[in-house]
Parts: C-alpha cells; structure tokens; sequence
C-alpha cells in the first residue's frame, strides 16, 4: 500500500497564514491590555495628585463641544486671583430660540453678547468659561454640568425675550431660583447694572423653579432676558454692536457689584478655599 502524501505547497501556505494570524491576534490583545492597565493607573495617579484641583476631573459631558469648553480652563487662567465665571448663550444650533422680524434669531443674539461679556470679564482678571462660542446645540444638562464639574462661581445665561401678538412691549427682566438669598442678590445687582448701562425699561427680577439652568447649576445663577425680539424697535437695538456691548457692560458691573455687596463662600480659583 503507497504512503500518503504530504500536503501540497498551497495547502501549507495556507496553514501557515492561518498561524501567523493568530499569532497576530495574541499580539494585539496583549498590547491592548497593557493599555488599559496603564490607562487605569494615570487615572487613579491623576485622581490622587489633583483631588483639590476643581479642573483635574472633568466628567465627560455629553456634547464634545461643552467638553472642550471645560478642558479650556487653562493652566494660565487657573493663576486669576479672581473668581470663575460660567457665561452661558441661550439655544444654538437646531433650537433657534425666539425668532425677529422672520430672520434674527435670539441664538445668535445670545452669542454675541456672551461673547462681549466673555472679553469684558477676562479683561478684569476673571476666570471664564463659556458654554458655546458657535452655534452648536448644547443641551440644558449639559450646560449645568459643565458649570458644576468645574466648580465655578457664577453661571450667567444671556436669552432674549419674545411675546406672541405684541409689537410694543419692552425691557430687560432677570430670572433667579426661588429661595436662593445669592442668585436673588446677583439677579438685583445684574438687573439693575444692565437697566442703567442701556437705559432700557426695568421689568425687574422674577423667580420660577421651572428655570433648569437656575434650578441645575450650584453656583449662584440668574438667566438675564436682555430684549424683546419680537418688538422691532427694541430689536434694532439688541443686533447693534453698541447696544451689546453696552449689555456686556452692564452685565459685568453688575457681578462686579455682587461680588463688592456679599460674602461669598471660598472659591477654589482665588486661592482661599
């Protein structure tokens, strides 16, 4: 009887390759747990050195842009030997917010004042995050946990004003949370800095819990309605650089007010916590 033949070249080839990829695999999974051991130990070493640090655990937010924003707080900002302050533009991206005269959105207004408010504080030594700088979306929750994992001393959201079927109604009014002596008194002094900057008519502060930023965030907070869109008179003031800016101004001395009128808790970012 003959002897069986050994396996052709093609057939060896192809048990080869069949080796090879499996010591392929064996390889990648072992880098790969290496890996994740070591990503563990710079977390728990990161953790341990930075635990009084309220910029060394950021949780990650659901929007990449809040994340970002918060990453932003830089080194350089964390020397300010003034408080934080979260600046907050209402809407973005697919919510438009309230809409003017058919083609000016509020989120677009929102933004350009946070913006100029972003520069006046800075300009005063602050340290300040903002939780959009374009138009995105960025949801309620995510905008109270950016200001929260960060610690922050103030959160300040910018919105604008609208009424159905009215074309006259006019003026500033800033909302705070029910039974917050803090965000009450910053709410007084922010309202009354931004009547008197541009001489817009006070509606005055008013609380509602159903506010979820003012109810989320655990900085002090108010929402500021700047204008009324939908009253095209005072529209054209709020899409003006010089009214915007005369906002920004206001709304600045009017956390500079706060701050002067009432005893705050230490802050991590002025180095007396």
């Amino acid at each position: 009887m003959e002897k069986p033949r050994s396996l052709g070249r093609a057939a060896y080839r192809k048990r080869m390759k069949r080796r090879a990829r499996q010591r392929f695999r064996r390889r990648v999974f072992a880098g790969f747990s290496v890996l994740v051991i070591l990503f563990i130990v710079i977390i728990k070493v990161g953790a341990s050195s930075g635990e009084n640090d309220p910029l060394s655990y950021i949780p990650c937010i659901g929007s990449p842009a809040a994340y970002l924003q918060a990453v932003s707080v830089t080194a350089a900002q964390k020397e300010s030997t003034k408080r934080c302050i979260v600046v907050d533009a209402g809407h973005g991206g697919k919510d438009s917010g309230a809409i003017g005269n058919g083609d000016q959105y509020e989120k677009d207004i929102n933004l350009e004042i946070a913006l100029k408010v972003e520069e006046k504080l800075k300009e005063k030594g602050y340290t300040v995050v903002m939780t959009r700088r374009t138009d995105e979306f960025i949801s309620l929750g995510d905008r109270a946990n950016l200001s929260n994992s960060i610690q922050a001393d103030l959160f300040i959201a910018i919105h604008q004003n609208s009424l159905e079927n009215d074309t006259v109604t006019s003026g500033v009014e800033t909302w705070y949370l029910p039974k917050d002596a803090y965000s009450e008194g910053l709410a007084t002094c922010v309202q009354e800095a931004v009547a008197e900057a541009t001489g817009a008519r006070s509606i005055g502060i008013k609380s509602e819990v159903s506010m979820f930023v003012n109810r989320e965030t655990t900085a002090p907070s108010v929402l500021l309605e700047t204008g009324f869109v939908t009253t095209p008179s005072e529209l054209e003031k709020l899409i003006s650089d010089e009214y915007q800016d005369k906002i920004a101004e206001g709304v600045v001395d009017g956390i500079e007010k706060f701050f002067m009128s009432h005893e705050l808790p230490p802050s991590k970012y002025t180095g007396n916590a």
